[in-house]
């Protein structure tokens, strides 16, 4: 039974995406919250880092849209991987 319940477990697990982005002068650091609500993305600053926002979603096609938006704003962005 244990066995049983352990497979189930690993089939039900949840895969979480992520890029980075590297802001130009011109983002809006205001409508992060929004942006991120929208595309059903999470978001963290790091700051003084090269690339300070990471965003992260456990569902790849909002993932994948979040950073497309990014990039037809001309914004520098990561690919997307699994973490």
């Amino acid at each position: 039974q244990n066995m049983l319940y352990y497979m189930y477990m690993i089939k039900e697990k949840h895969m979480t995406y992520e890029f980075v982005c590297k802001p130009n002068p011109d983002f809006n650091f205001d409508e992060l919250k929004v942006f991120s609500e929208t595309h059903g993305c999470d978001y963290n600053l790091v700051l003084g880092a090269d690339y300070p926002i990471s965003f992260t979603s456990d569902n790849f096609d909002y993932i994948d849209e979040a950073r497309d938006q990014l990039l037809f704003a001309k914004i520098e962005v990561s690919e997307i991987v699994e973490v």
